[in-house]
């Protein structure tokens, strides 16, 4: 039996982290883009802050964090399908390869309390 019964009756919905995370993810992924990938940001970069870490370390951890969202998104996708969510498991994998463990965190919440 899925999990989905009790989600059934239009109330399958993806719901949304607070706008606070959507600033902070968004805003923290641009930001370290633009460093690791435009030579005067990075340049800039090391003058306020540190010339400590090397342009190719702020590279891979941008790559890093982008294949991260990428995998919590076809997890969540697999998760919201597997729950029976499959209207909106299209909008729960775009939105966590968007925001990752935000919007994660709120789909296993969710599918938590209906358990319950």
């Amino acid at each position: 039996m899925a999990i989905s019964d009790s989600l059934a009756g239009g109330s399958e919905r993806v719901e949304r982290p607070h706008v606070g995370w959507w600033i902070s993810v968004l805003g923290g992924m641009g930001l370290l883009a633009l460093v690791a990938f435009d030579a005067g940001a990075y340049a800039r970069w090391c003058e306020l802050v540190t010339p400590a870490l090397p342009r190719g370390l702020l590279q891979g951890v941008f790559i890093a964090a982008v294949v991260a969202h990428l995998v919590e998104g076809a997890y969540a996708f697999r998760l919201a399908q597997h729950a029976g969510l499959h209207a909106s498991a299209a909008g729960w994998l775009a939105q966590t390869c968007t925001l990752g463990y935000p919007s994660l965190r709120l789909l296993r919440r969710r599918l938590g309390a209906t358990r319950a």
